[in-house]
C-alpha cells in the first residue's frame, strides 16, 4: 500500500469533516428537526456543534468556553465540598470498634475475659477524657494520632497516648545547638 502524502491526508480529513457537515446538514433539514431545534439563526448552518444544556424549559447552547469552564467547576466540585465538609467531621471523635479491638488484645493472650474487660475499661476511660476536648485539640494532632491509632486496630487508649505526647511535644519545641 503506497504511502499516504501530506497532501493526501489533509484532503481526506477535508473530505471526512465535509461528509460530517452534509450528514449534520440533511439531518437538520428532516421534519423533525425543524420542529424541535431551537438553534440561534447564527449557529444553523455554520456546522459548529456546541454544546446543549437545558435552561428554563428551554434549550441554550454553550460555547466550547463556557463548557470547559462548566466542566472544570463540575469535576472540582466533590473536591470542594469535601474540604469544607471534612472540618466539620474532624471536630467529632472518631469512632473506633473498642470491643473488636479489645477481642483481638484478649484474643492474643489466651481469650482472657479479665484481659478483655480490662481493656474494655480503659478504652472507656481514654474516650470518655477525649470526647469534651476533642474538637479544641490542634488539627494536625488529632489527623496524626487518628491515623496512629487505627494502624493499631482503633484505640482510644493509642489515641490517648499519642495525643498527650504530641501536646507535649508542641508546647516544648526543641532547638539544634552547634
Amino acid at each position: 500500500m503506497p504511502a499516504k502524502t501530506p497532501t493526501a491526508k489533509a484532503a481526506g480529513a477535508a473530505a471526512t469533516a465535509g461528509a460530517r457537515a452534509e450528514r449534520a446538514t440533511a439531518h437538520r433539514s428532516c421534519s423533525h428537526c425543524k420542529e424541535t431545534d431551537r438553534r440561534p439563526a447564527w449557529l444553523a448552518g455554520s456546522g459548529r456543534t456546541l454544546n446543549p444544556i437545558l435552561v428554563d424549559g428551554g434549550v441554550r447552547y454553550l460555547t466550547e468556553t463556557e463548557a470547559d469552564r462548566l466542566n472544570r467547576a463540575l469535576f472540582f466540585s466533590p473536591f470542594l465540598f469535601a474540604c469544607i465538609a471534612a472540618p466539620a467531621q474532624a471536630q467529632t471523635i472518631p469512632r473506633y470498634n473498642a470491643e473488636g479491638y479489645c477481642q483481638q488484645v484478649a484474643d492474643i493472650s489466651g481469650g482472657s475475659a479479665m484481659i478483655f474487660n480490662g481493656c474494655m475499661d480503659m478504652e472507656q476511660q481514654a474516650y470518655n477524657a477525649l470526647k469534651p476536648v476533642w474538637a479544641q485539640l490542634p488539627g494536625n494532632a488529632r489527623n496524626y494520632c487518628d491515623e496512629v491509632a487505627r494502624v493499631s486496630g482503633g484505640s482510644y487508649t493509642i489515641l490517648q497516648g499519642c495525643i498527650e505526647m504530641e501536646t507535649e511535644a508542641a508546647s516544648s519545641p526543641r532547638s539544634f545547638d552547634y
